[in-house]
């Protein structure tokens, strides 16, 4: 038979429909990918307004100044992928307002502790993650 002539076999219905879902597939993964990337570079820019924003912030009548640290896992004590990696941040905070390590809020206690100006994070922390703290000074 000669190519391009329709054919109605059940066969070669299938496989053209296989051949039409496997570009799907390939076309939603592309798609995955490219949202995953810009998802990333979304977090990114919040990270960083988030960061400008509260390094401008003071808290109503207390005289308390909002500050940020924005540090990588390499700024920490330890190796990475230790467990109980400390960093010293510059100030003494009167109060965590949050702390986020590659877009993942921390909780005290469970995640970290606080002793005087150093932070000690309890889980495993990678050299190439991104910390962000917001403290009152």
């Amino acid at each position: 038979m000669p190519v391009g002539d329709l054919v109605a076999s059940g066969d070669l219905i299938t496989f053209q429909k296989m051949n039409s879902k496997l570009e799907s597939v390939e076309n939603a993964d592309v798609l995955s990918n490219a949202a995953i990337a810009e998802s990333k570079l979304d977090l990114d820019y919040s990270t960083s307004d988030l960061n400008q924003a509260i390094q401008s912030l003071v808290i109503s009548g207390s005289g308390e100044t909002m500050v940020s640290e924005s540090k990588l896992g390499s700024n920490c004590s330890g190796s990475t992928g230790d467990k109980n990696r400390q960093l010293t941040l510059a100030n003494t905070p009167i109060t965590i307002v949050s702390i986020v390590i590659d877009g993942a809020f921390l909780y005290p206690t469970y995640d970290y502790t606080l002793n005087t100006n150093i932070l000690t994070f309890l889980n495993s922390l990678w050299d190439d993650q991104k910390i962000l703290v917001a403290y009152s000074k």
